[in-house]
This record gives structure tokens, sequence and C-alpha cells, in this order.
């Protein structure tokens, strides 16, 4: 990993408005970007209203698959130029264009999403020498203890030397199964 990259500070909690507003606000007032994941494409445009309402004077867009191509790249080119500061989004960020700004990732229900996507989506932040944060956030009342296992190894894991350790804990939760 590049030299003086600083490990993302990972936190998991349940669903909470004031905790995600507290977030993006840190966020912005460094002038950093931020990656809000919501992966239920029925809520997304929610998602973007939610954020609006909160945070009026900020560029607020969205990105996900169903999209057509040419709009979500330019989407990902504004976000990238910093013309966008939120980027509302699926997780069709998992693999994309590395943008040193953007240092706080929000995932709503991340209880629903694998170990290894999680790593991967984390990875989107952290990209600079900046310290990033992310925030994995699981459906109030939801409890299901593999996925709390899968949420509490990202936490313990820090991002730099995770990718190896991560497959091991995965195994442990999954069981390794027959040859």
């Amino acid at each position: 990993s590049p030299i003086g990259r600083v490990p993302v500070n990972t936190f998991v909690y349940r669903y909470n408005e004031n905790l995600i507003k507290e977030g993006i606000q840190r966020e912005l007032m460094r002038g950093g970007q931020i990656y809000y994941l919501c992966n239920d494409l029925n809520l997304i445009e929610d998602r973007r209203l939610r954020l609006k309402k909160l945070f009026p004077n900020t560029e607020i867009s969205i990105a996900h698959g169903k999209m057509k191509p040419k709009d979500i790249e330019k989407v990902m080119i504004n976000f990238q130029s910093n013309k966008i500061s939120i980027l509302v989004c699926s997780t069709i960020i998992e693999s994309g264009i590395d943008i040193p700004n953007a240092n706080t990732l929000i995932v709503e229900s991340a209880n629903k999403l694998g170990l290894a996507q999680l790593h991967q989506l984390r990875g989107r932040v952290g990209r600079s020498k900046r310290q990033a944060f992310s925030y994995f956030l699981k459906d109030s009342g939801e409890r299901n203890s593999k996925s709390e296992s899968r949420l509490e190894a990202l936490m313990e894991s820090d991002s730099l030397s995770a990718g190896f350790l991560l497959a091991i804990k995965d195994l442990e939760i999954r069981g390794a199964g027959e040859l």
C-alpha cells in the first residue's frame, strides 16, 4: 500500500440519522467528499432528498447500476473533479476511480453485504494521507450472528493488512466446507 497511508477508521452502529449527519458534517468541514451507500434502489432517491434537507447548500448526486453508462460516467467525473460533495450510490462504486478527496464512507444496511464486498468498499476511502472514516450501519432491530461477526471482523482489522485476515475470518464464520 502507498507510503503514508493511514488505516481507515471503521465504525459499526445501528442506523442512526444523527451519526450520519455528524459524519458528513465532519467531512464537509475539512473540504472532503462522502460516499453514501444505499444499495436499495427503491430508497436511493429518498436518501438523496433526506441528505439535501440536512445539507441544502451541498451538491449531492446519485450513481447506480440501472443508470445509463454515460450518465454514471458524467456523475463520476463531476465527483472526481469535486463538483459533487456527496455521492449517494449503490455498490457500483466497489471498483472505480480513486478519489483521494473522498474520505468518508457511510454504508446503510451493511449487514446485508458480504465481508469481501465491505472490505472492497472500504478501500474506496483512505486513498491519501488523510484520515478516512467508514461507518457500517446495521438495520435496527435485525439480529443475525453471522452478519454481526462479519462487521466485527471489519472493525478489528485495519484496512491495510485486512484482505488476508478477513479471508481467514470469513472462512471461520462460514466454515470451510468440504473439498
